[in-house]
């Protein structure tokens, strides 16, 4: 698990704390989102990048190095004014088994390839890394690209609240170098694309949210400028002439699940409830989601959701994407 925000001091302590006394079957990784903001090509621009470095002891020596492009204590997320190219420069003097990866690559703001990105990984002029696809796009979309062929996916939960840990994984292999490992991820989990915020492109004011096969720019209910969706602006980018998908597991929150199967529109706090009782009784989440045996979820779970849960896996479930902001919208 990745701590976020390790280079925000407080944050820091508060793992300390916790790793003087861990459980031992909890692995933690020493991690962070930084906003990177530069010039280029005339115009400014500005995009996330999570960084994952080889160890805690290191964490004080990349601050001070950063602290010369932006405030980089005071922020859980800070903004640092410098290039990509001496983003990893800095990075990797401090720490050689680090790893910098752009993050939600494809989403409408702050990404490397989305509506105000670069038409190229290349154009960033940093070394071959791994690309975080984002909730709004799988590796099957990646695979599509170009500028993708030889890229390594990865996927994580770009976790805003504790109950979203895990909505999105990598598997990797254990016993070598983390580094290595994320260069050469075993498999992805992922949120179905369509339940991403930004998958289609919309306009949310007016609840108009296009079909991926549609790609026009302004609302046809009030004339205003919509938001670019992730698999519009996938259309746009040059295709590969031999995509390899890397292997992937698609699902939906457990809660998300629940909530829709006792037909409420959002987790509320039952339906948080019942996710805590299943897992309290069955196991952890993603088992949960991808292997428990139809038997062990009725025993604990509404006929309902164990029903969508099957459905999940066998690939029939049907989402009314997400667009603007707005999350995706189970539909049966």
């Amino acid at each position: 698990m990745g701590t976020g925000d390790i280079l925000y001091p407080p944050w820091e302590m508060e793992w300390k704390d916790f790793l003087s006394k861990r459980p031992k079957n909890i692995g933690v990784v020493p991690t962070t989102e930084v906003s990177v903001h530069f010039p280029f090509g005339g115009a400014k621009k500005a995009f996330h990048f999570i960084l994952v470095f080889s160890n805690f002891g290191v964490i004080g020596i990349v601050r001070e190095k950063l602290s010369k492009y932006g405030r980089i204590g005071d922020f859980a997320r800070p903004d640092l004014y410098m290039e990509p190219a001496r983003l990893e420069e800095e990075i990797f003097s401090s720490d050689s088994g680090s790893i910098i990866i752009p993050a939600h690559i494809f989403t409408p703001y702050f990404s490397i390839l989305g509506r105000r990105g670069v038409e190229k990984f290349e154009d960033l002029g940093i070394s071959k890394s791994p690309c975080e696809t984002g909730i709004s796009a799988d590796p099957s979309m990646c695979a599509s690209l170009k500028t993708l062929e030889g890229i390594p996916i990865v996927s994580f939960s770009d976790a805003h609240s504790p109950e979203t840990i895990g909505r999105e994984a990598t598997i990797i292999e254990n016993g070598i170098p983390l580094k290595k490992s994320l260069m050469t991820p075993l498999m992805t989990i992922e949120c179905w694309p369509e339940f991403g915020k930004y998958h289609v492109t919309g306009h949310k004011p007016c609840g108009i949210g296009l079909k991926e096969d549609e790609d026009f720019e302004v609302c046809p209910k009030c004339g205003k400028k919509m938001t670019l969706g992730v698999a519009q602006r996938i259309g746009k980018l040059e295709k590969s002439a031999y995509p390899k998908t890397q292997p992937f597991k698609k699902i939906i929150p457990l809660n998300d699940l629940l909530a829709f199967s006792l037909g409420l529109s959002s987790p509320t706090a039952k339906s948080k409830k019942l996710a805590e009782k299943a897992i309290e009784a069955i196991g952890p989440e993603l088992y949960i989601l991808m292997e428990a045996g139809e038997g062990e979820l009725e025993k604990i779970l509404p006929e309902k959701t164990t029903e969508m849960i099957l459905k999940v896996r066998s690939g029939n479930i049907r989402i009314r994407p997400g667009f603007d902001g707005e999350y995706g919208r189970i539909v049966s």
